[in-house]
Formats: C-alpha cells, sequence, structure tokens
C-alpha cells in the first residue's frame, strides 16, 4: 500500500487513523478499540496486530465496526465484526455480523471501510496527508 490516503464517507459513526492502521466504528462503546488502535500505532505494531487484538477485544461482535492496516509483509489485514464492512481493491468483501479476519497479499491499492449508511465520496480527489482542506 502506498501511502494511506483517508477519505471519510457521509454517514453515522467514527473514523479514526493512526500511522497506517485505521477504523470505523459505532460511537457507542468505541472507546477501548480506539484506545487500542492508539497503543497499536504508538508501539510500531501493524495490521496483523490490530486485527488479532480486536478480534480478541470484540470476540462476541458487542460493537459493529471495520478495522484494518498494511501488515509487515506488505498486505493488508481486515478485521470486521457487527455490521461493519471491508473492502480491499475491490476484490475481497467482508462483512459482519459474524466478526470475520482476514490478511490480503500485496499489493493492496484501496482499503474501504464502512459501516451500514455510509454514502459515497464526495467528487473532490482525496486530501493528502496532513492536509485540512479539499484541493483545489
Amino acid at each position: 500500500m502506498s501511502e494511506p490516503v483517508v477519505q471519510p464517507l457521509p454517514g453515522a459513526g467514527l473514523v479514526m487513523r493512526a500511522g497506517r492502521l485505521f477504523a470505523a466504528c459505532e460511537p457507542a462503546g468505541s472507546e477501548e478499540l480506539l484506545a487500542l488502535v492508539a497503543r497499536i500505532a504508538a508501539d510500531g505494531g501493524d495490521g496483523a496486530e490490530l486485527t488479532r487484538h480486536a478480534a480478541g477485544l470484540l470476540a462476541a461482535g458487542e460493537l459493529s465496526c471495520a478495522v484494518g492496516g498494511q501488515s509487515a509483509d506488505g498486505g493488508v489485514a481486515v478485521f470486521v465484526c457487527g455490521h461493519g464492512a471491508a473492502e480491499v481493491d475491490g476484490r475481497v468483501r467482508m462483512s459482519g455480523p459474524e466478526s470475520v479476519r482476514h490478511v490480503v497479499a500485496g499489493p493492496v491499492g484501496t482499503l474501504r471501510l464502512a459501516l451500514p449508511g455510509a454514502g459515497t465520496p464526495h467528487p473532490w480527489p482525496a486530501s493528502p496527508p496532513g492536509s485540512s482542506a479539499p484541493p483545489g
């Protein structure tokens, strides 16, 4: 995966990025998951570590979420549960309600994490990392 670009979609839920780790989740009850993403990123962990720990934290699928990130081998690791959904390069699709964890071999161009009701991306190109305004 080249330098990741985050493009939030309209709809309910929270989106988090910490380095090359990402999460989309429903707000209620998300504190532990968001803290997990931040801790693993701060410790230099990868997507495989994040998804492994998220699967342990949310084994019963009590929170709708999709998390993922680049793995050390250049692929992308993804975990979904509840009503979360993920798509990798348009060729691998995962969704709950059962918890699912999967590693997709690289190279990977796009990772899409979503919750029910997510809209379509705005037609502007995605903003580069660190930018607070749309291009143009």
